[in-house]
């Protein structure tokens, strides 16, 4: 890497540290209980959201695999140094755990969004479209409380919903259970259902088989569209 390109990646990681910290004491700038397992799972979320939003293309505006690899890698070790300066973990294997889930869920949004570039020429519409996809699945457990209500004698549908979100795999690994705090408790119906989380090394291989899958189709599709160019 050149000088400016190096400052470039640079400045993109210092404002991903600066905004992920602001999002996280955001969010829980009116809560007097939130413990660890809260501020670490919504650290790892932010981090892993905005690093799709931040992460630096370069001027060809491509998405290549080695900048998605290498900046899954900078994020998870900018969220670790963030857990540990700010206090909402303890040097141990659980921030390197969660660190470990943010990699996986960042090479996940970039895959997506990888594959969403196929289909459109405007990167403005495709964050548009990956932001919808992930809020579909990042809320699942919050629209979708009432199917599992319907269907309490089954555990097996109401674990599907939670393992749909990509916050149950996060507050799964440190072990926190987001959906029995307050607001949860109170907007959803799995304070009183009983379920259980995702298993963290099942949801890692599931989301990067998926990860996989996206980036071996983009790279197919990507080629033939070169095939097709040439006269």
């Amino acid at each position: 890497m050149n000088v400016r390109i190096t400052l470039g990646w640079l400045g993109s990681w210092l404002t991903l540290l600066a905004l992920s910290v602001f999002v996280t004491e955001g969010m829980h700038y009116a809560a007097t209980d939130a413990d660890s397992g809260a501020m670490q799972t919504s650290l790892a979320l932010s981090v892993s959201w905005l690093a799709i939003l931040l992460m630096p293309l370069g001027f060809e505006n491509r998405i290549r695999l080695k900048v998605v690899i290498l900046w899954a890698v900078l994020v998870a070790a900018g969220y670790l140094v963030l857990s540990l300066l700010m206090g909402y973990s303890i040097p141990g294997r659980g921030g390197i755990h969660l660190a470990g889930g943010v990699l996986v869920l960042v090479l996940l949004l970039s895959a997506l969004q990888t594959l969403i570039r196929c289909f459109t020429s405007s990167p403005g519409a495709g964050l548009t479209l990956v932001s919808l996809i992930v809020g579909a699945f990042l809320a699942a457990p919050v629209y979708l409380g009432v199917v599992a209500e319907q269907f309490s004698d089954r555990v097996l549908v109401a674990n599907i919903i939670v393992a749909a979100s990509p916050l149950s795999y996060l507050a799964g690994i440190v072990e926190f259970d987001y959906l029995r705090t307050t607001w949860f408790y109170q907007h959803t119906s799995f304070g009183g259902l009983r379920f259980e989380y995702p298993d963290g090394s099942l949801i890692t291989a599931v989301y990067l088989v998926i990860a996989i899958a996206m980036l071996m189709f983009s790279a197919r599709h990507n080629a033939l569209k070169k095939v097709r160019k040439v006269p």
